[in-house]
């Protein structure tokens, strides 16, 4: 295997990854940036990690799954991706047991088997950029199909730097009508206040009205971001580890570079927030972490969002279209009609192509007196093409947010 990094936030040492597999029997080699793994056989044993590391955590589970006997991983990393990559091995038929923990055991097993089904866990850090965004744009948000237990850390700073929070299980709803307030923020392991998020806060916090700071245990250098939000107004004195920042009132548009992933969403929620025109550039790095982040559109009040046309289609009134993380729920009411058969709605765009709700691509459910469409297409799709829902004769529609 080649020797593979990321982003570039500091060294990457490898050595937990390696102390596992010769933990587990292997003989491991690194010659010329490649690592050779080679063994007969894997044999289960107690591994105690010297530091909290995600991926040898991970990679260690891969390895014991197949392993003879029972693999015990000591100080292992928490985080809810772990436990995502546990359950996804236990549908395959591995015996894995306390992920989440700090104690994993994994008892191997002959095989496993393919044909599984799984939905992967939604990501805290995408969930949690939004939410920081809503914070630093003073705008009002909706993130839909996430685990707010999963963004507990992040709400609670929200809260303390003046946000609103407002968490209803599977969604989540930021709001900020102010300046932010300062604060103290040091990243940790999982379920610390997360690393991956760190750039995110100093977009809040380089806007925050008073001096705050950010302590980076996790990474050397990830503070790279601080020059260019720097380009844009703000006062930020990062040394080493910690960075300090002395809060304005705005940031100014201007050319940034994104030096890693989260330098790139966090220069986003910059130019979201600021005055004028942000050109960002190398973009490679943010299509990493997001996947059309420029289609999941968020808006300030400094922001104008556009209404829906006035000729939207029969029987839908003019209203705002939702603004929402990843996919948009537009939520209709009807008259007319006690029991709704879903299989005959339709969406008919512009064009005239006409394609039913329920297909691939949609999904809905009833509610009493309602029904949510939930759809991926894109909030210029909505509002630029104009739409009308069809479900027969004497059937209005109209959204109710």
């Amino acid at each position: 295997m080649v020797c593979q990094v990321g982003c570039k936030l500091g060294a990457r040492p490898i050595d937990q990854h390696i102390k596992g597999f010769e933990r587990l029997g292997a003989n491991v080699t690194v010659e010329k940036g490649t690592i050779y793994a080679k063994a007969k056989k894997l044999t289960g044993c107690p591994i105690y990690m010297d530091i909290v590391s995600v991926g040898a955590t991970i990679n260690i589970m891969l390895a014991a799954v197949l392993a003879k006997g029972t693999t015990i991983i000591d100080n292992a990393a928490k985080e809810p991706h772990i436990v995502d990559v546990a359950n996804f091995l236990n549908t395959m038929g591995a015996d894995i047991r306390g992920a989440g923990t700090d104690v994993i055991k994994i008892n191997g097993v002959e095989k496993l088997s393919g044909n599984a089904t799984y939905s992967v866990v939604p990501d805290q850090i995408e969930a949690g950029t939004f939410m920081l965004a809503a914070v630093a744009t003073k705008g009002d948000l909706v993130i839909k199909n996430c685990i707010t237990k999963h963004l507990e850390s992040i709400t609670a700073k929200i809260i303390e730097v003046g946000g609103n929070v407002e968490d209803n299980i599977d969604s989540i709803r930021v709001w900020c009508n102010k300046r932010p307030n300062k604060a103290t923020i040091k990243t940790l392991p999982y379920p610390g206040f997360p690393t991956d998020l760190q750039p995110q806060m100093g977009v809040v916090l380089s806007l925050a009205n008073g001096n705050s700071m950010i302590h980076e245990s996790i990474w050397d250098s990830r503070f790279q971001y601080t020059e260019e939000l720097n380009r844009m107004g703000a006062k930020i004195n990062a040394q080493g580890k910690s960075a300090f920042f002395e809060g304005v009132k705005k940031l100014t548009g201007a050319p940034v570079y994104s030096s890693d992933l989260r330098a790139g969403a966090a220069l986003v929620i910059a130019g979201t927030a600021a005055d004028g025109i942000t050109e960002i550039y190398n973009l490679e790095h943010i299509d990493r972490g997001y996947e059309n982040i420029e289609e999941k559109r968020f808006y300030s009040n400094n922001v104008t969002v556009p209404n829906s046309p006035a000729d939207v289609g029969t029987g839908v009134e003019e209203a705002d279209m939702p603004q929402e993380h990843v996919i948009h729920r537009i939520r209709l009411s009807y008259e007319g009609l006690e029991n709704i058969d879903a299989d005959n709605l339709t969406y008919t765009n512009a064009n005239g192509v006409t394609r039913p709700l329920n297909g691939a691509s949609y999904t809905f459910e009833g509610e009493e007196d309602a029904v949510i469409v939930t759809t991926d297409m894109t909030y210029d799709d909505w509002v630029a093409s104009g739409y009308e829902i069809g479900a027969g004769e004497g059937i209005v529609f109209k959204e109710t947010g």
